[in-house]
């Protein structure tokens, strides 16, 4: 009898299929609708990336840059999460592939090196 009860698909498991397929279809949807708003603030953040840092030029300012950068953006925003971390490095990882003018990836990791060293 337990080997029939385990084996039959019964009203009660026609219902909790029925909901989780709903469920993945909502899934599903919501995974398109934050991809596509990724890929709106990618092209956004490609067309924006030259005005970021504009008027950077003196290698004083630039290492300033660096420095304000990890202090009053990433740092903050890292240890609120590890998510938040993570977040961080992906988005420094995007300012040095789209070749962000002003924003020197030598420069900022120096930086972070320099705080985590002391």
């Amino acid at each position: 009898r337990q080997i029939r009860d385990a084996t039959t698909f019964s009203k009660s498991h026609e219902i909790e299929l029925e909901q989780k397929k709903k469920r993945c279809e909502l899934l599903a949807e919501d995974l398109r609708k934050q991809r596509r708003h990724c890929e709106s603030i990618s092209v956004r953040l490609r067309k924006e990336k030259d005005m970021f840092l504009v008027g950077i030029v003196r290698p004083k300012c630039q290492l300033l840059t660096a420095s304000y950068f990890l202090t009053y953006c990433v740092y903050p925003r890292c240890i609120l999460s590890p998510d938040d971390a993570l977040f961080c490095s992906r988005f420094v990882k995007e300012l040095h592939r789209m070749e962000t003018k002003g924003f020197f990836t030598l420069q900022f990791f120096d930086c972070v090196v320099n705080a985590v060293i002391g």
